[in-house]
Order: structure tokens, then C-alpha cells, then sequence
């Protein structure tokens, strides 16, 4: 089998690139058109985020997604530096399991790991979704 030159790999890798970008970008720039269903371009807009904030759901949504975002990056960022700390300073039984468990997440899709907490929470814990849950 032949191995691929750099020419080759830099176009798979553009075309790649090009085929998971290319519709979002194309999303967000006819989210800004004035036509009703965003299928041809009328005019540059911003009426239909006007029209999203107006929305009372989307602003509760909006408002709950940054009190678990900020709440999220305090904890996390607490309970990571009292984790490097720890593991830095002191010695420990069990010390190589803790730090292997800390970069699981790195490993582990995101969407399992998901999965996993939400059925051990609802499930074995038993807390109700919503704030708590999450």
C-alpha cells in the first residue's frame, strides 16, 4: 500500500474540514436574511433574534444554561485545584487510581460519560431531574 503524501493528507484533511463547517456556516449566515424560512437571501436582518429574546422559554433556557455554566466552572475549578494540590503535595494510597480517574474524562466521550451520570443519578441515587440533576 502506498503512503499518502503531505499534498494529499492537507486536501483530505481541507475537505474534511470543509464538509463539517461548511453547513454551519451556512446556517449562521442565513440566520441574518429576512426571508420568513431562511431558504434564499432577502436582505441582512436581525429581526429574528429580536423575535428569539422576545421569547419567554428561551430566556428561562438561556438564564438556567448560565447558572449551571458558572456554578459548573467554580466547582470545577475548586475541586481541580484542591485535586492538584493534593496530588502534587502529598503521598497516598491509591494515589496512581486518582490521578487515572481525573483524566477520564479526557478519554471518554463526552456523551458516555453523560449517560452514565444521568442513569446513576435518576436511578441509584434517585434525584429528580432538573437543577439538582444536573
Amino acid at each position: 500500500m502506498k503512503s499518502l503524501t503531505g499534498k494529499t493528507l492537507l486536501a483530505i484533511a481541507t475537505l474534511t474540514y470543509l464538509f463539517m463547517w461548511v453547513p454551519a456556516i451556512i446556517l449562521i449566515v442565513f440566520s441574518f436574511s429576512n426571508d420568513k424560512f431562511g431558504i434564499r437571501w432577502e436582505g441582512f436582518t436581525l429581526k429574528w433574534y429580536a423575535e428569539i429574546f422576545n421569547n419567554v422559554a428561551v430566556r428561562n433556557a438561556l438564564e438556567m444554561s448560565l447558572i449551571i455554566a458558572i456554578t459548573t466552572i467554580v466547582v470545577s475549578t475548586l475541586a481541580g485545584t484542591v485535586a492538584a494540590y493534593g496530588l502534587y503535595k502529598y503521598k497516598f494510597r491509591g494515589k496512581e487510581v486518582l490521578r487515572m480517574s481525573l483524566l477520564l474524562p479526557i478519554v471518554m466521550p463526552y456523551i458516555v460519560t453523560a449517560g452514565a451520570l444521568l442513569v446513576f443519578f435518576t436511578r441509584v441515587v434517585d434525584i429528580p431531574l432538573g437543577y439538582p440533576s444536573i
